[in-house]
C-alpha cells in the first residue's frame, strides 16, 4: 500500500474469482492496528460474456428480422456475479445514460412494449458488477 491510501493489483498473474487482501496500519511508534480485509472479484469478461435470443415469433423477410410484442427476449451472461441491463430506442438512435432497465440477476426475458409504433427498433444491452 503506497502513502496515499491506495492499492494496486495487477491483474496479469491473479486469476479470476473472488480474493481477500489482508492489511493492517502501521503507527508512528511502530504499534500495529488491527487486521483489516477488503474483497474483491476479477473477472475476465469476453466478448460472449452478454448475449441476446429472440423467442418466436419472429419472421424473416429479404435479410429483414421482424418481432412484434409477443416475441420473448433473453438477454442474459453466465457471470452469476454480473446483472444484465437493456433498452429499447428507435433504430439509428443512441441509448440514453438514464434510461437502462436493470435486471435482478444475470438474466432477463422482456417484450417489446405494445404501446410502440410499428417500425425499427434497437435494443441495447450490457451487462454490470452486481
Amino acid at each position: 500500500m503506497s502513502s496515499n491510501n491506495s492499492l494496486n493489483i495487477p491483474a496479469g498473474g491473479v486469476s479470476e474469482g473472488e480474493h481477500t487482501v489482508e492489511f493492517y496500519a502501521t503507527y508512528m511508534l511502530s504499534a500495529r492496528g488491527s487486521v483489516r480485509f477488503m474483497r474483491f472479484i476479477i473477472i475476465r469478461i469476453s466478448l460472449d460474456a452478454v448475449s441476446i435470443e429472440l423467442g418466436n415469433p419472429t419472421v424473416v423477410r429479404d435479410g429483414t428480422m421482424f418481432i412484434s410484442s409477443a416475441t420473448p427476449i433473453t438477454v442474459s451472461t453466465p457471470y452469476n456475479s454480473l446483472k444484465v441491463q437493456y433498452q429499447i430506442v428507435p433504430a439509428g438512435s443512441s441509448p440514453s445514460d438514464t434510461a437502462w432497465i436493470t435486471s435482478t440477476g444475470n438474466s432477463v426475458t422482456f417484450n417489446l412494449p405494445t404501446t410502440l409504433q410499428d417500425g425499427s427498433y434497437t435494443v441495447f444491452y450490457r451487462a454490470l458488477l452486481q
